[in-house]
């Protein structure tokens, strides 16, 4: 099965598996014929029939690679090329680790076995034979791995101890050396750029770990091929625990100057740092500044809880009746969302990283292999029957849809295809697939025979993943997008840089988008320059208000006195700001006379802060060496300042883009901000699932939250299914009160009634003329 969120196998190998996976895929892995024999045995307990697998050695004594075990237990049809954990660009081949994995026809050629392979991520082998080759054939290669990797590991022997997270002396002066290279960095530095620097002696250490523990060390081996732990649990158990953080800030001063009595003044480790590592314990503060952390991750988690599930629900309330109707279309009872769901009509499950390019070396290894055999038939037996229909179509109007002179397929096809077979074999017109198929062919030469069959095959591909009608795909968005709510974090985070910008992240931030906030905890405005006007972007954009400018304030009796140097600023701005409070100019000085003496203080608080300059309700503009970033609000005048690349630049306030730019660009800004606030967990989410919340959100013209205002705006929504929401009293009564006729059509109001939802086959019905004989 797949998971309807982002693609991976639902069902995969977990931790011991993939170790044992690793390790039998090894190079240096050889078994003898007597060894080859007996494990595959144990794997395949109820195969009868004669094995086919050659040893690679032959002299001095007959051995067989660990991959020819791998390849024989799994038993898969499949090719496919697939990036491992420890993969780096250049050197593919010349690796130890074995960078690429490389399988033809279910043979293993090159790498190794990790998560990535077999694990639960996406594009793995068992997604790529979930999809030839049908569940039960991936059910079986799992089993084998359960059994082969279990009975390999208990004759090979794998365990942990403390052994193996011992740094030896060569290895701790290495440390050591990491850790205070980062220390000293760290004193040079501002200070919010002082966590960045201690939390990377961390991974610093890490990689000496790594580089300088044996290649047989159990932690090493379960953090490379992604069975249990991470580099930063090596390096904690190793080197160093490194920086412990409390609300994104170190551990805070909290006695004066000192954060706990036993420090003298401001360190490193008196402000969180534990330089100590698991393995040779933690002094007595280090231990106490790590609770202090660890408490942080206790009660994020506990309020977490809550907050994600409320979000979670008005989510699922808002989306429980959009579905992929019998046109294609995506409605919300007869409201159309989309025209098509995710404008591909695909079904995410069965995609491979959400798209179908990921197909296309492996249709193109098949089109080579099916146009070399010969005789009449050339498909085998198992090939499915939309494959030779299809390929019999496209022979049939290949030079209707074929032009020679730009070696590509014409956009006409889906017509073509659907009139020759007969009836609507494809349901939409997905001309993005024709621009990748075009793109692909004129990158490898094909010829005429293997081209029609890779574009046969890339059409079955596309006909399979074809969305059923009648699918829940709101309530799939619902858990798609409020699940990862649960992994990610209740606070604030900083910008990566030393920009010092803050920006909320987490919860939080996704509450606000879905909430359609119109005003957000921390708006930002990425400003795109134009080229040759970045220097001057910020000095028009900055603010500037009387207190920056004045040199001197002083009291005369009841007379506030500014002197304001010549050349600082225009002085006809400044003249127009100072009229509109009441002040005067005599003699190159301005005067301003308070109405009551006691006033004096607060009223020239206010006239230090009067701004002279500047744009919207900026606050501050902070530039990095690529990017100008401006806190606050005022997208309109910053598109029409000079110099402004205005197609560039962009707000993360939703609101306000929909109000500057419409409600096109409010879709797009919804879309974006989730992807970027989910994507800074490292959680991924298929796009489909997002555009239709973002659709949802946007369909009526307007931005409406996931709220009980948000679901009355958007109209089509039935008493019952409001006073199942929220404020059930006051539906209830004013419909009630009203005599409001519900129709019982949603999903809330079937389901309190106990009809049919309509939803999957309850999303049509059949019409029976009762006279009719």
């Amino acid at each position: 099965s797949g998971s309807a969120q982002e693609w991976p196998a639902l069902s995969a190998a977990t931790q011991d598996f993939i170790t044992g996976s690793y390790l039998i895929t090894k190079k240096s892995t050889f078994f003898t014929k007597k060894q080859f024999g007996q494990l595959i045995v144990y794997a395949l307990p109820k195969h009868t029939g004669r094995m086919t697998a050659k040893p690679t050695i032959l002299r001095p004594s007959v051995l067989y690679t660990g991959k020819t075990l791998f390849s024989q237990a799994l038993n898969l049809s499949v090719s496919m090329e697939i990036r491992t954990r420890n993969f780096t660009p250049g050197t593919v081949f010349s690796s130890v680790n074995e960078g690429l994995f490389v399988m033809r026809d279910g043979e293993i050629l090159f790498g190794r076995a990790d998560k990535r392979i077999v694990g639960a991520e996406e594009g793995t082998i068992f997604h790529y034979e979930l999809r030839e080759g049908g569940p039960s054939v991936v059910v079986s290669a799992l089993d084998a791995i359960a059994r082969l990797c279990s009975r390999y590991l208990g004759e090979a022997g794998f365990s942990i101890g403390l052994d193996d997270v011992f740094a030896k002396p060569k290895l701790q002066k290495l440390i050591t050396q990491a850790v205070d290279g980062c220390e000293i960095e760290a004193a040079s530095k501002p200070a919010e750029s002082t966590i960045a620097v201690l939390s990377r002696a961390r991974e610093d250490a890490g990689k000496h770990c790594i580089q300088h523990l044996s290649q047989h060390n159990s932690p090493v081996i379960m953090q490379a091929c992604g069975s249990k732990g991470s580099l930063i649990n090596v390096s904690q158990m190793v080197a160093c625990v490194g920086q412990q953080v409390v609300g994104g800030q170190r551990i805070s001063r909290d006695f004066g100057d000192r954060t706990l009595p036993h420090f003298m003044g401001d360190t490193n480790a008196s402000r969180g740092f534990v330089r100590s590592s698991f393995c040779a314990g933690l002094l007595p503060t280090e231990f106490f500044f790590h609770a202090v952390s660890g408490r942080e991750g206790l009660v994020d988690t506990a309020v977490k809880t809550a907050e994600t599930g409320y979000m979670q629900r008005r989510l699922m309330k808002v989306l429980e009746g959009v579905y992929v109707a019998y046109d294609g279309t995506v409605r919300r009872g007869q409201q159309i969302i989309q025209m098509q769901f995710g404008d591909d009509g695909l079904d995410p499950v069965l995609l491979q990283k959400g798209t179908l390019t990921t197909d296309m070396p492996s249709a193109h290894y098949w089109a080579l292999k099916v146009s070399n055999n010969s005789g009449v038939n050339i498909f085998a037996e198992n090939v499915h029957p939309s494959v030779v229909l299809i390929y019999n179509a496209i022979k049939s109007i290949w030079k209707s849809v074929y032009n020679p002179h730009t070696d590509t397929i014409m956009p006409d096809i889906w017509e073509l295809l659907n009139g020759s077979v007969g009836y609507l074999l494809f349901r939409h017109e997905n001309m993005h697939l024709i621009e990748l198929i075009n793109a692909y062919t004129k990158d490898h030469q094909m010829n005429i025979s293997v081209k029609q069959l890779f574009i046969c095959k890339m059409l079955f591909q596309a006909l399979k993943s074809q969305i059923e009608y009648g699918t829940a795909v709101g309530a799939l968005a619902a858990q798609s997008i409020g699940e990862p709510g649960t992994q990610m974090t209740l606070k604030t985070f900083h910008l990566a840089g030393t920009s010092g910008a803050s920006i909320t992240l987490g919860v939080p931030r996704l509450k606000e988008i879905i909430n359609a906030s119109t005003s957000i905890s921390t708006p930002l405005i990425k400003i795109s320059a134009e080229p040759g006007h970045f220097s001057e972007i910020p000095g028009r954009v900055q603010p500037v208000v009387i207190g920056d400018l004045a040199e001197s304030v002083s009291v005369n009796k009841i007379s506030a006195v500014f002197r304001i140097p010549e050349g600082q600023v225009a002085r006809h701005k400044i003249e127009k700001e100072i009229k509109g409070i009441g002040a005067y100019k005599k003699d190159g000085v301005y005067y301003w006379e308070a109405p009551l003496e006691k006033s004096v203080p607060s009223e020239i608080d206010k006239l230090l802060k009067t701004k002279v300059k500047g744009v919207g309700s900026i606050s501050r503009v902070i530039t990095s060496d690529s990017e100008i970033i401006a806190e606050g609000t005022g997208l309109l005048e910053i598109l029409g300042t000079e110099g402004v690349n205005s197609s560039e630049t962009s707000t993360n306030n939703i609101y306000e883009t929909y109000k500057t730019l419409g409600i096109e660009a409010a879709r797009e800004s919804i879309v974006k901000e989730i992807q970027y606030t989910i994507g800074r967990h490292g959680i991924s989410v298929d796009a489909r699932h997002i555009g239709l919340l973002a659709d949802v959100m946007c369909f009526t013209g307007e931005v409406c939250g996931m709220t009980r205002f948000g679901l009355q705006k958007m109209g089509g929504s039935s008493v019952l299914t409001l006073a199942s929401f929220e404020q059930t009293g006051e539906h209830l009564f004013t419909a009630g009160y009203s005599g409001y006729e519900d129709m019982i059509n949603g999903v809330s109001e079937c389901i309190i009634s106990g009809q049919r939802i309509p939803i999957g086959t309850g999303s049509f019905k059949i019409l029976f003329d009762c006279e009719m004989k």
